[in-house]
């Protein structure tokens, strides 16, 4: 992975920062149960988007790359046309299979029946994604990432646009419906039907967007090379047997990494009684507690994706000592940047909870005793990502299964016996997490022959995080009752995350050149050199 792969990863993860903020600002439009009913809709999404789509572009990008830097530009473009076919064909499939089992899905298996109207305006998006993710592969492998990259920010702004729109024109329609008909849960519905309409535009626009620029920038193979030998392998069944043998893993995982998420939505609604009132603890779980913990999770992979992309270089370089070091760099970043987001959510569940309308004892509580997610998913994409790089993907996941019948074991468990009611997925998600990052990262320490430093990768980042949640729950105590939450989180992580880091600095925790992977090192650093700390 070069710098410029990284670069672009980079791009498309702080998209989803924006994305995590729309679910925020939408919630407030559609409510909890609104929030549900989409989360249904898209979990059951995911499973065919993952299979048909999700991974094409990169390992279509890989393979293209591969013809080019041979110079068979003739085998490359036949194997575009291949490629394009055959997702074509699959997205259609996959957009007829997902329409048939919408019923299935929305009413046996996970008991929302007001989601299936949004699932059947979804199934389209996976045929349109699909033509997308070949476009975006091509660009790729000609070794341009911009128009990955922009079309990666165009998607979250497009999408809250329209989203606000029509999901606020809709939900005025669901008003009169749930007026009409004396049940809520349309208002709701309907507002979530203009979230997906929102969908459905952006990617229609996106793919639109890609293809012109796919236009403008494709070339016919150069004239030396119109009589390039065609090997025995480029054929159409050659090129989707390479493309599905790239990506094969990649879809198992992605697929076992998202199973706790809908096997905990199916075992939640099987516990439950009243299958409607339970959409709004589930939206609560989804759009806020998760959502939370997933944007803090994205800052850390940012700096991640391009420690791992050093490390698995110098590994194929066969430079152990320098992949050794970096991975103790990484290791480190990783439990600095997740241990803040930890503690400082944990001590100010409450004033987070009280900025987010509605169910706020539930939220308070995730954040409370559910906050340990981020460090668990951070080291987990650390460790899963690093293994795969260096060529471990079914011993990936087979760790990824082991987590879920762990998570899936602990779920039905809580649920049944322990009557933990939502809670029950915020726990079984932390152990089924901790076992995948337990054994992930066993094998990442055993296939770098390495161990962890426990002084400054465990205590000091976990000691400096106690003293600024101590100041944040003082700075809390204080200021809430005069200042409203929102401004007391502010003040809070401006003056906790101040004293979090001069405490590093002062105890020496990591070097130079590990701040050159962490957004906003270099200030970081000068800092240190201001305060005569370094």
């Amino acid at each position: 992975m070069n710098q410029v792969e990284v670069k672009r990863q980079q791009i498309q993860l702080c998209s989803y920062v924006l994305g995590f903020i729309s679910i925020w600002i939408l919630g407030k439009s559609v409510g909890d149960n609104g929030i549900a009913y989409l989360a249904m809709a898209l979990q059951g999404f995911y499973i065919l988007w993952c299979i048909t789509g999700k991974y094409v572009a990169e390992s279509l990008g890989r393979m293209l790359r591969s013809k080019s830097i041979r110079g068979q530009y003739k085998n490359g473009a036949k194997m575009r046309r291949n490629i394009m076919l055959q997702q074509c064909v699959c997205g259609f499939l996959g957009s007829i299979v997902f329409l048939a089992c919408t019923g299935l899905l929305s009413e046996r298996l996970f008991r929302m029946p007001y989601s299936r109207f949004l699932m059947l305006l979804l199934a389209p998006v996976i045929f349109i994604k699909t033509v997308s993710a070949v476009l975006t592969g091509y660009f790729q492998g000609n070794g341009s990432e911009l128009p990955t990259a922009v079309s990666a920010i165009l998607r979250q702004i497009l999408f809250l646009g329209f989203a606000i729109l029509f999901g606020n024109m809709l939900k005025e329609y669901g008003q009169k419906v749930s007026a009409l008909l004396k049940q809520d849960a349309f208002t709701s519905m309907y507002g979530g039907v203009g979230i997906v309409l929102a969908i459905l535009l952006t990617e229609l626009l996106l793919t639109l967007f890609l293809f012109l620029v796919y236009k403008g920038t494709n070339r016919a193979p150069k004239a030396n090379n119109e009589r390039e030998g065609m090997k025995t392998t480029d054929s159409f069944a050659g090129h989707v047997r390479l493309l599905y043998r790239n990506m094969g893993s990649k879809i198992l995982l992605g697929l076992l990494e998202s199973l706790p998420l809908w096997m905990g939505l199916i075992f939640f609604q099987k516990s439950v009684t009243d299958n409607i009132a339970s959409a709004d603890a589930y939206g609560v779980y989804f759009g806020k507690y998760l959502m939370f913990c997933g944007l803090a999770f994205v800052l850390n992979a940012i700096c991640i994706t391009a420690v791992n992309a050093k490390v698995s270089v110098s590994v194929r370089k066969d430079e152990m000592r320098y992949a050794k070091g970096i991975f103790q760099s990484g290791m480190r970043i990783v439990m600095i940047h997740s241990l803040f987001w930890t503690v400082f959510t944990a001590i100010m569940a409450k004033q987070l909870a009280g900025i987010f309308e509605g169910s706020q004892a539930g939220l308070e509580a995730m954040f409370s005793f559910g906050s340990v997610l981020i460090v668990l998913v951070s080291l987990a994409f650390f460790f899963s990502r690093l293994l795969m790089q260096l060529g471990m993907d079914f011993l990936v996941c087979a760790c990824a299964a082991v987590g879920d019948v762990v998570f899936v074991i602990a779920a039905v468990l809580m649920l049944n016996v322990g009557a933990l009611g939502i809670m029950a997925l915020v726990y079984a998600g932390i152990l089924g997490m901790g076992i995948y990052v337990a054994s992930t990262g066993w094998l990442a320490c055993m296939q770098l022959r390495t161990g962890i430093d426990g002084l400054r990768t465990l205590a000091i980042p976990a000691g400096c995080a106690c003293l600024m949640g101590l100041l944040c729950l003082l700075l809390g105590k204080i200021f809430t009752p005069h200042l409203g939450n929102v401004v007391t989180v502010v003040v809070c992580l401006i003056l906790g995350g101040l004293l979090y880091w001069i405490l590093l600095l002062l105890l020496r925790c990591f070097r130079e050149q590990e701040l050159e992977v962490i957004p906003g090192g270099k200030i970081i650093w000068k800092l240190g050199q201001f305060l005569h700390f370094l």
